[in-house]
């Protein structure tokens, strides 16, 4: 994040088609070389010790033909006909969201987007039925989805990351041309809440160690992420300048939104996998994450449509008459609205657009949240303790 902070500035002016698209595929495979190797050398240790595990294929009759063995492997063990039905109404409700997000917003009214959107909500209806009432071995087990923590669970990981794609990517850009930071300084200030969540994540797990119990750290964490996100619409709507007293603001109110993520995020996951059986945890963890997809992507949606909606409109109110005319062009790029001088009018009815613009979005964020202090209720107070020994006595 330090490499990335320093050197952003040098990717906002290369010109598209430079190669800052090809970086990503040797930065994120190199990334995940050390993952790899470790997961390698810990499932060779792992067998090497005499540890052994039994897939889907395994338990199936090795006295019936193969035909019928590999249509029980897919149709029933694997629910085949579940996985397809899940994947293609995911995909199609998430792809339309994210292409029309934060760049195409003017195209989310298209025929062929919401015919991917409707056909998208059809196939997981079907999906529920096919799991709920003709799967033999569903895909989501309907055990799963009677859990009250579980729903409540993936509520909350939904709502925080549609509140977080929705006051997030805009962010670096109201820093850069309202507040003054260079992009180098704007990443850092941004990239606060990832290195928070880095560090509270040991604190958390030390915790819930000692405390043995899930509920109070999703109801510490819930009113402190709720705290600094509503912090940001006092912050962002100060025009000060790129001041200390500003740049602490925002950090502090990061600050506040990570700690309450990571402690609010932890009990969930954490409650999750306690409360059902180790052959559910790979399907929870699943849902989990596509829940937090699934919130991402509203968010993002959301997010494109203010931006892409309030932003030209503000500059045109704003702007000095004979700079109307270049509004589009200040809109479509911050790097052309820095050009002109901090002081000026035109510079300053730029900042105001800017400012308002993601004061609607911060305010949107915050209201997105304000769910999770109802949906936290439906939490079970997991006993940590309690559910391994079950779980031991189980195995």
């Amino acid at each position: 994040m330090i490499a990335s902070s320093q050197n952003i500035g040098m990717f906002i002016t290369i010109q598209p088609g430079d190669g800052v698209t090809g970086c990503g595929t040797i930065i994120l495979p190199l990334s995940a070389i050390p993952l790899i190797g470790t997961l390698y050398i810990l499932q060779r240790r792992a067998r090497k010790e005499g540890y052994h595990w039994e897939g889907a294929w395994d338990t199936i009759n090795k006295s019936i033909p193969l035909h019928q063995r590999l249509f029980r492997l897919f149709y029933v063990n694997l629910d085949i006909v579940g996985t397809l039905l899940l994947v293609a109404g995911l995909a199609l409700l998430l792809v339309p969201l994210s292409l029309t997000a934060t760049r195409r917003s003017d195209r989310r009214s298209d025929g062929s987007s919401i015919a991917m959107l409707v056909l998208g909500i059809v196939i997981l209806g079907v999906f529920l039925v096919w799991d709920t009432k003709l799967a033999e071995s569903p895909f989501v087990p309907f055990r799963m989805v009677r859990e009250r923590t579980v729903v409540a669970a993936c509520g909350l990981a939904m709502l925080y990351w549609m509140q977080y794609a929705i006051s997030t990517p805009f962010f670096p850009s109201y820093l850069q041309v309202p507040g003054g930071f260079s992009p180098g300084h704007a990443t850092r200030i941004d990239n606060t809440l990832r290195v928070v969540v880095q560090v509270a994540a040991i604190f958390a797990g030390v915790v819930m160690k000692y405390t043995k119990r899930t509920r109070p750290s999703v109801f510490f964490g819930v009113p402190i992420t709720i705290l600094g996100q509503g912090l940001m619409i006092y912050f962002v709507s100060q025009d000060g300048g790129s001041s200390n007293s500003d740049e602490a603001s925002f950090v502090l109110a990061k600050v506040l939104i990570g700690i309450g993520f990571v402690f609010q995020g932890t009990g969930a996951q954490i409650a999750i996998q306690d409360l059902l059986p180790h052959e559910d945890m790979p399907v929870a963890t699943a849902v989990y994450f596509a829940s937090m997809n699934l919130g991402g992507a509203i968010g993002a949606s959301v997010s494109g449509s203010i931006w892409n909606e309030y932003l030209p409109k503000k500059l045109v109110r704003y702007l000095p008459d004979e700079v109307k005319p270049q509004a589009t062009a200040i809109f479509q790029s911050f790097v052309f609205a820095q050009r002109f001088p901090k002081g000026s009018p035109i510079r300053g009815a730029i900042d105001k657009s800017y400012r308002e613009t993601q004061q609607l979005l911060v305010i949107t964020a915050t209201a997105v949240l304000a769910p999770m202090l109802i949906v936290m209720f439906f939490m079970k107070n997991v006993n940590l303790e309690k559910a391994d020994k079950e779980r031991e006595g189980k195995e």
